[in-house]
């Protein structure tokens, strides 16, 4: 079946994404003697783990498709190669053993990347729902959740003022998990 060859290289870039966020945490817990922590970057992080692992499940929709086009198949790939840049960004790699990790600095260095590839998400949703289905009939939950993500990164893009970015961070947090529990609860039969 086309769509069991297709889904390995996707659930590579997945893997390589959830494996960089992991790797993130993990240098922190071997750093934490000189990690300055700030609550954005790890609630983006996490969001990043879930988001990826939401979009390997939402794309087994994708199992009815019968026809592949190259351009449909690369559609497929444009998500997880935007949450596989997100999760270099989320953290810091390892560095020096004496410097000290400032995730808010690593934050705002980032941000305007980082914000500008998560507002990207939402017209990739689209572009794959067209090159894919053939129609760009989404819920309407999922179309207001990916306006909400999209306003919302458009914001952090604009702004450098901490407290918006807490609130972003939490808000979209919790928007996620809403909109994972509303509509992918459960895998499509």
């Amino acid at each position: 079946m086309a769509f069991d060859y297709l889904t390995i290289l996707i659930s590579l870039i997945i893997g390589l994404a959830l494996a960089n966020v992991l790797t993130g945490f993990a240098n922190l817990i071997h750093e934490r003697e000189r990690v300055r922590l700030f609550l954005p970057s790890v609630v983006w992080a996490i969001w990043i783990f879930v988001a990826a692992v939401q979009h390997w499940w939402a794309d087994y929709n994708a199992h009815t498709v019968v026809r592949w086009s190259f351009a449909a198949f690369f559609s497929m790939l444009l998500i997880p190669l935007d949450l596989y840049l997100l999760s270099e960004l989320a953290l810091p790699r390892r560095q020096s053993a004496e410097a000290l990790i400032n995730l808010e600095g690593w934050y705002f260095r980032n941000r305007r990347w980082f914000f500008g590839l998560v507002a990207a998400l939402v017209p990739l949703s689209f572009l794959e729902e067209q090159l894919v289905r053939g129609n760009l009939h989404k819920p309407v939950g999922d179309i207001v959740s990916l306006a909400v993500l999209f306003i919302t990164a458009l914001i952090a893009f604009l702004t450098r003022k901490r407290r918006i970015h807490y609130l972003i961070a939490i808000v979209t947090a919790l928007l996620s998990a809403i909109y994972i529990a509303l509509l992918f609860a459960w895998l499509p039969q």
